[in-house]
Order: structure tokens, then sequence, then C-alpha cells
């Protein structure tokens, strides 16, 4: 593959994931994870 495709493609990759990565959390899936944690301390688990 040509360098400069190759080049083109990981800045794509890279600005998709940086975009994702700085998006929110869903509310619910954040209360999704609080129960979990509970739950985990709440039966003895790490």
């Amino acid at each position: 593959m040509d360098e400069d495709v190759v080049r083109k493609i990981g800045e794509r990759l890279r600005q998709t994931y940086d975009e994702t990565a700085s998006e929110a959390v869903p509310d619910r899936f954040t209360a999704l994870l609080e129960e979990l944690e509970r739950s985990e301390k709440a039966s003895g688990s790490k």
C-alpha cells in the first residue's frame, strides 16, 4: 500500500478514536457500572 495512503488512514483512525474517546458516557451506562460495583462490594468481590 502507498505510504501516503497508510498515513492518511492512520490520521483518520486517530481522529475517529479521539472523537470517540472524548464523548461523554451515557447516564444509563454509568448507572449500570455503579450498580455492578455496589453488587461486587456486597458479595465481597473486587
